[in-house]
């Protein structure tokens, strides 16, 4: 999941890292079938991550910072990833922001409200320590740390769940483990930090083990903070570092067709247009235009 991806940045991302890409083209534009979706909410023209992340994680629309469960909060869904565990699969997240953020949240727990943030966090340990969820990397490692959690991640510890702060730790790690690199969101330009396509590389390795098949979701999150801060260059830069996680996962596929592999995004962010003529450049529309004509419901994200 490419969070707040859309298509003109996909385009310009593939044009400025041309020279990087396989015949010229983004990993994700060589899967075989392409569709469109449209992404409101169950009570807003504009989508938010929680309610684009639980249309994708349980099928069901619901409203605006609402995790896995109905719009006016009374019902949990089901979530793909608790299904697959229900069917005897592994699983697992892989995200570059805390892994308590509202899409990782979507597929993991199920609360009102997508800043709680240490709930999330303590629904997800539930996960580890009894075996629904059996993967987890990115950053957010404060809220698994945090006081309100100590004796969620101590069971999960006492459960034989492995719980790592550095990748030299994770590579070592078998499942199930935990691996949480930074306070708060992974900085993606440090290259002492596992990339996404590194944890994808990881995870797939790991959870393929598992005779019964396996579910992980990916996510290039910070696609979605730089677009909304209207920088330009570290939008296609999270983007492209995304496609190259499509890639790790696209070959895995090639080499076990039984495999099914869905790119996706589940909002657009940013409003990023491509300009006309041989020479263009990704422009970025005015800040107060997308203000007046996208959010006036009060929804940014």
């Amino acid at each position: 999941i490419g969070d707040g991806m859309g298509y003109n940045a996909t385009e310009a991302a593939q044009a400025h890292y041309q020279e990087n890409l396989y015949e010229d083209k983004l990993a994700m534009y060589h899967m075989p079938v392409q569709g469109t979706s449209i992404t409101y909410s169950a009570k807003n023209q504009v989508t938010d991550s929680a309610a684009g992340g639980t249309a994708l994680s349980t099928g069901y629309k619901t409203g605006n910072k609402v995790v896995a469960r109905s719009a006016d909060k009374t019902k949990d869904y089901k979530t793909t990833l608790e299904l697959a565990a229900e069917k005897g699969k592994s699983t697992g997240i892989v995200v570059t922001t805390p892994v308590v953020d509202a899409t990782p949240a979507t597929f993991t727990a199920h609360v009102d409200n997508r800043e709680e943030y240490e709930e999330i966090a303590a629904q997800q340990l539930t996960k580890l320590a009894d075996g629904t969820l059996d993967l987890t990397l990115g950053g957010g490692r404060s809220y698994y740390e945090c006081d309100e959690n100590a004796s969620y991640l101590e069971n999960a510890k006492k459960a034989g769940v492995t719980y790592t702060n550095t990748w030299e730790d994770t590579e070592k790690a078998k499942l199930p483990v935990i691996g949480l690199y930074a306070e708060e969101s992974i900085d993606t330009t440090n290259e002492e930090m596992p990339s996404i396509a590194e944890m994808t590389d990881y995870a797939l390795n790991q959870l393929s083990g598992d005779e019964n098949g396996f579910f992980l979701m990916i996510e290039g999150a910070q696609i979605d903070d730089f677009a909304e801060k209207n920088n330009l260059e570290m939008e296609l830069h999270e983007l492209y570092e995304f496609d190259c996680a499509v890639a790790v996962a696209k070959r895995y596929v090639e080499e076990h067709p039984d495999t099914v592999l869905i790119d996706t995004a589940d909002h657009e962010t940013g409003g990023v247009s491509i300009g006309e003529g041989k020479d263009w450049r990704p422009e970025i529309i005015d800040w107060p235009m997308l203000e007046k004509h996208w959010f006036e419901s009060g929804e940014k994200n």
